[in-house]
C-alpha cells in the first residue's frame, strides 16, 4: 500500500501472473496526473545501454 498526498494505492496485479502494479485513478485531474507522474518518474530504474552486435561478413 502507498499513500502519498493523501492517496491511497493498493499494488495488485491486473491478471493472473502478472507483477503487483499501482492502480491510477486520478485520469481525470490533469494537474494531479501529471505531479504524479514528475514525482514517479526519478524512482525508475536506470535505462540499460545497449551494445551493437558485430556485423557480420557474407559471402
Amino acid at each position: 500500500m502507498v499513500e502519498k498526498n493523501g492517496c491511497v494505492s493498493v499494488a495488485c496485479p491486473p491478471y493472473d501472473g502478472a507483477k503487483e502494479m499501482l492502480p491510477v485513478t486520478i485520469i481525470d485531474d490533469r494537474e494531479l496526473l501529471q505531479k504524479m507522474v514528475l514525482e514517479m518518474f526519478s524512482e525508475l530504474p536506470q535505462r540499460k545501454v545497449k551494445t551493437k552486435k558485430p556485423v557480420k561478413n557474407e559471402r
